[in-house]
C-alpha cells in the first residue's frame, strides 16, 4: 500500500497543502503532533509501525523532512526502520527517495537527508527561542 503521511502541529493548522497529493496514493494519514514527538510514540506513527510489521506499506510518502520530525535522531531512527522493513520513503518537495528500485539506499539521498534533518531541528530550536 501507498501511504501519505501529512502532519501538523495542532488542530489549528492547515494540511492542505500536504494532501495535495493524496490522490495518488492508497491511504492518507493525517497526524496532529508536534515533530519533538517521536515518530513511532504518535497516535499514528504507532499505526504505521503496526502497519510496517504486517507489511501492509510498500512506499510511505511525506511532503517534506520536517513533516516526518524535528529531532535529528529520531528522523534517522524512523527512516532506519523503513529502510530495515525494505519500505522507502519518499520526500516529495525534495525530490528525495531513501531506497532504489533495488531497495538499496542511496548515499545521495542519506546525505541530502541528514543535512535537512539537521536544519529541521535548528528550525525547531529557532521556533522555540
Amino acid at each position: 500500500m501507498n501511504v501519505l503521511y501529512c502532519r501538523v502541529s495542532s488542530a489549528f493548522q492547515n494540511l492542505d497543502r500536504q494532501t495535495l497529493h493524496r490522490h495518488k496514493v492508497e491511504k492518507c494519514i493525517e497526524d496532529y503532533s508536534s515533530g519533538a514527538i517521536p515518530f513511532f510514540q504518535r497516535k499514528h506513527g504507532k499505526e504505521i509501525l503496526k502497519m510496517l510489521k504486517d507489511n501492509q506499506i510498500t512506499t510511505f510518502q511525506v511532503l517534506t523532512i520536517d513533516r516526518l520530525g524535528r529531532d535529528l535522531q529520531d528522523i534517522l531512527a524512523t527512516i532506519s526502520i523503513f529502510t530495515n522493513h525494505k519500505v522507502p520513503i519518499h520526500f516529495i518537495s525534495q525530490g528525495l527517495v531513501t531506497l532504489d528500485e533495488q531497495k538499496n539506499e542511496s548515499s545521495v539521498a542519506k546525505l541530502v537527508i541528514n543535512i535537512l534533518a539537521c536544519v529541521a531541528e535548528m528550525s525547531r530550536s529557532q521556533i522555540k527561542e
